[in-house]
């Protein structure tokens, strides 16, 4: 992440990471979603939040200093919505800013793609550095509120991921510079 610029989730949904990134962005962090109401449910957990298309973000070109997706449906559908999305990501990275895709590795038991190989060559050919792909999220959600300790899930993801038992693939990359 860029030390300083405005940090933009695309797709963030009702802002459960988004709580999480304002804690360590502060006023840098935007959760923005396509739908009204994940907005309003984002502003009514106090993050600030807009609606956006993320195939058609209102960013200037080369202004913003980081992105995240977490499996919103740009990503997880077909090629050509994907190569859109990638990019629209690349247009509004300044140069040397990171994005981090997020999607389930079990994707296709419900009908939707997983980041492949494709996808990093796409990336690749946009103007993109692969920084990293790494496979996460071991411990299932409903479970992480009941572990006494925050060490101890994150020791049991550290042990599960390297296991190779992460269930979310996470690819990491930068716009070159």
């Amino acid at each position: 992440i860029a030390p300083e610029g405005r940090f933009v989730e695309i797709g963030g949904g009702a802002g459960l990471q988004g709580l999480l990134l304002r804690q360590r962005l502060g006023s840098r962090y935007l959760h923005s979603d396509y739908s009204p109401s994940l907005v309003e449910k984002a502003r009514e957990l106090g993050l600030e939040s807009e609606i956006v298309d993320g195939l058609a973000t209102p960013f200037a070109d080369a202004s913003v200093a980081g992105l995240l997706l977490v499996g919103p449906s740009t990503i997880v559908g077909p090629p050509e919505l994907r190569e859109r999305q990638f990019r629209e990501c690349h247009r509004v990275l300044r140069p040397g800013a990171g994005v981090a895709f997020v999607t389930s590795r079990l994707a296709h038991t419900r009908d939707r793609h997983c980041l492949d190989a494709a996808d990093e060559t796409l990336l690749r050919s946009l103007g993109f550095e692969i920084a990293g792909v790494h496979h996460w999220g071991a411990v299932p959600g409903k479970l992480w509120r009941t572990l006494p300790v925050p060490a101890l899930w994150r020791g049991l993801e550290s042990i599960g991921t390297g296991l190779g038992l992460g269930v979310r693939k996470i690819v990491v990359a930068r716009r070159a510079g």
